[in-house]
């Protein structure tokens, strides 16, 4: 591994980089016109879950290693915005097909705390004692 990085620095950008190429990927994941919104809601979760459980170690541990490299700091501001946009576009799809009933005003904070429940939802495992290596399956 060392004949590849130099340093553990080296080793955690690389894993950024993978990271934001798989990210980017999934950001494509959005609702169709003319398609069940919610089995294309569970192709996003899974695909959100496998992110969570492959790169569990940015989400989860990178705050024990020190600051994230400069790639995924500049970054991750995005990130978020876009993971909250495509959230959004579900619940926009799902009141349109009127599977969800809530108002277009209050859909922010629907966003807010699915967006927290997915992203520390790793954070919850940890503490409540489930084993990290379980493969997470939100649907």
């Amino acid at each position: 591994m060392w004949y590849h990085f130099n340093n553990k620095r080296a080793l955690l950008e690389a894993i950024a980089v993978q990271f934001v190429q798989s990210t980017d990927e999934r950001l494509k994941i959005l609702p169709r016109e003319g398609q069940n919104v919610i089995d294309e809601y569970a192709v996003f979760l899974r695909g959100f879950a496998a992110e969570l459980n492959e790169f569990r170690f940015l989400y989860r541990d990178q705050a024990d290693y020190g600051e994230h490299g400069a790639a995924l700091q500049q970054r991750l501001p995005s990130l978020y915005r876009e993971t909250q946009d495509q959230i959004l576009a579900f619940l926009r799809s799902m009141r349109e097909q009127e599977i969800l009933v809530w108002p277009e005003d209050r859909l922010e904070d629907l966003v807010v705390n699915a967006t927290i429940v997915l992203r520390y939802g790793l954070e919850y495992f940890r503490e409540s004692g489930r084993a990290a290596t379980e493969e997470i399956d939100p649907v």
